[in-house]
């Protein structure tokens, strides 16, 4: 038999050696846990550290782009996406403020490898599917932008599309408008001479509702309105929609068919008046023109060249031989 006291010890030495080795055994795992629970919030750590740094990469990047220096701009995106980050939403970001500068350079190619690199990460951002389209357009590979075009098309509502659709009708019409203007060479105050208009907003007015913009008729003729001022009583009067061929005898009888509640002498009718308008010879000189009633608003426009400012024709009446005309506009071109 075994001794009691052999025994004890026995059992003693191996509770304390097993005890020994648990506590080894939980010390080492508390160790290994700790070491990777650093490690793991080392690595969040400097993920979170270029994340951080690719967003001021990225608004620098854009804030270089809004100033036009564009080679800083580039730098700085393309720092930012050599950073190892997480976030899709930033990298698209910066793929597509990359696709946005290389566009304004006509670097198309580079535009559009950026965008479809922008596009893989978020497949719907809108502003790289455009820059896709018009890189492709520019390459001329228009089967790629036909297909991005549906996936455009694709992720408007029926609302947005028919908006779409009358804002490309309303800029086809303004190109129309421009077109014609351009071909008659007329003169725009604000425009170089010999330069061609590209902004249909150059002949916005300053109330569109009362005064409208000009516009085109079916048979390409130009609809205006028009501004005449009235020094003696100091007033002006607007006519709108008045159609380029209208000559100015005939304005002038639809202005004043009846008397005007300023015109307490019953002076003003259209056989008792003058038209004047100041024609500017170059940059530092103009001269007076007197208008002949006969004469249609087109002949004015174009063979005269009168000038058009913020968008209206604007002409100055007067009473023949009346006090005013004999003291300021005796020096005139007829």
């Amino acid at each position: 038999m075994i001794d009691n006291q052999y025994f004890r010890k026995l059992c003693t030495s191996r509770v304390h050696r097993s005890t020994e080795t648990n506590n080894d055994y939980y010390t080492h795992l508390v160790n290994r846990i700790i070491k990777e629970r650093s490690t793991y919030s080392q690595f969040y750590r400097d993920i979170n550290i270029s994340e951080k740094l690719a967003n001021k990469y990225n608004e620098k990047g854009i804030l270089y782009f809004k100033r036009c220096k564009h080679k800083r701009a580039i730098i700085c995106f393309q720092k930012g996406l050599m950073l190892d980050f997480k976030n899709n939403q930033l990298r698209a970001s910066l793929w597509n403020n990359l696709s946005a500068v290389n566009y304004l350079l006509q670097n198309y190619k580079s535009s559009l490898a950026t965008a479809e690199r922008a596009l893989k990460l978020m497949p719907g951002f809108e502003t790289a599917i455009l820059t896709g389209i018009n890189s492709c357009i520019l390459r001329k590979e228009f089967n790629k932008s036909s297909y991005y075009c549906d996936i455009y098309l694709g992720n408007l509502s029926e609302a947005e599309k028919i908006k779409m659709e009358k804002s490309l009708v309303m800029n086809i019409e303004e190109q129309r408008i421009l077109k014609e203007i351009h071909k008659r060479k007329l003169r725009v105050v604000g425009q170089k001479v010999g330069y061609k208009i590209g902004n249909i907003n150059m002949f916005d007015t300053d109330d569109p509702d009362l005064i409208p913009r000009v516009r085109l008729t079916e048979n390409q003729r130009l609809v205006w309105s028009i501004l005449f001022y009235l020094p003696e009583p100091n007033t002006t009067i607007i006519v709108p929609n008045c159609h380029e061929d209208t000559t100015f005898h005939n304005m002038l009888v639809d202005i004043f068919n009846e008397r005007a509640p300023w015109d307490d002498e019953g002076r003003y009718t259209a056989d008792t008046l003058n038209i004047y308008n100041k024609i500017p010879v170059d940059t530092t000189t103009s001269v007076l023109k007197k208008i002949h009633p006969e004469n249609t608003l087109s002949n004015v426009l174009t063979f005269f060249r009168c000038p058009i400012e913020n968008g209206l024709p604007t002409f100055t009446i007067l009473i023949s031989g009346g006090n005013y005309e004999n003291e300021n506009f005796m020096d005139i071109v007829e």
